[in-house]
């Protein structure tokens, strides 16, 4: 066998090297374009590139930083599912939910339409059931319900509608059954049920008797 010539080896050597880091280049190139996009002339990255840190050992209050530094990051940010779909897309300032946000299902239809600041939920909150019917609207104020507040059955049909002032139950609540029947009204103060207030009906639209039931709270009504 002859030997291969020592210039050929010399020759060679770069020309591979340079198509190996090429190589790399490339896969560490896509990489990270899997992680960043270009949004309105705005970079965005990847939530998974940060992670969570808050105050005490419950984490209350938590905060995304970057990943090395620990610095709270700044900017916009997307949430993707297994399958590729966006899960979120949105503001962080100082590692913190801050201004508009949008939600998606996996299989791309839009969940809800959200707004923060510093990390409470404020402002104008409209979702969707997953075949497009509006699933809920209504207001939030530092993280707490505020306001007028409509839910929806999947059907379309109104599930709930009533006010609430810093997440507690005010004037009148209304629900209904799935079929468009009245199911329950009462009226409450600072949360409270005012005594009497609260009637009930079944799916036929006949009164029910409610003697010594109270009328539940929004989330085990909306279960």
């Amino acid at each position: 066998m002859n030997p291969v010539p020592l210039f050929l080896i010399i020759v060679t050597l770069p020309l591979i090297s340079e198509r190996y880091l090429s190589a790399q280049q490339s896969e560490n190139a896509i990489a990270i374009c899997k992680n960043i996009t270009i949004k309105n002339n705005e970079t965005e990255i990847n939530i998974k590139e940060l992670e969570t840190r808050g105050e005490g050992p419950d984490l209350k209050n938590p905060i995304l930083v970057k990943k090395q530094s620990g610095i709270p990051f700044s900017g916009r940010v997307f949430e993707l599912y297994k399958n590729g779909q966006r899960r979120a897309s949105g503001s962080l300032k100082n590692g913190k939910h801050q201004d508009s946000w949008l939600f998606w299902y996996d299989d791309g239809s839009k969940k809800c339409e959200a707004t923060f600041n510093n990390g409470n939920r404020n402002g104008l909150w409209v979702c969707w059931h997953k075949n497009n019917q509006k699933k809920y609207i209504g207001n939030y104020k530092d993280g707490k319900m505020d306001g007028s507040w409509v839910y929806w059955y999947e059907n379309g049909q109104k599930r709930f509608q009533g006010i609430f002032k810093d997440g507690k139950e005010r004037g009148g609540h209304v629900r209904w059954h799935e079929n468009g029947q009245k199911k329950a009204e009462a009226n409450f103060k600072d949360g409270k049920l005012v005594g009497g207030s609260a009637k009930y009906w079944n799916s036929k639209g006949e009164p029910v008797d409610s003697k010594g039931k109270p009328i539940d709270t929004l989330e085990e009504a909306l279960k």
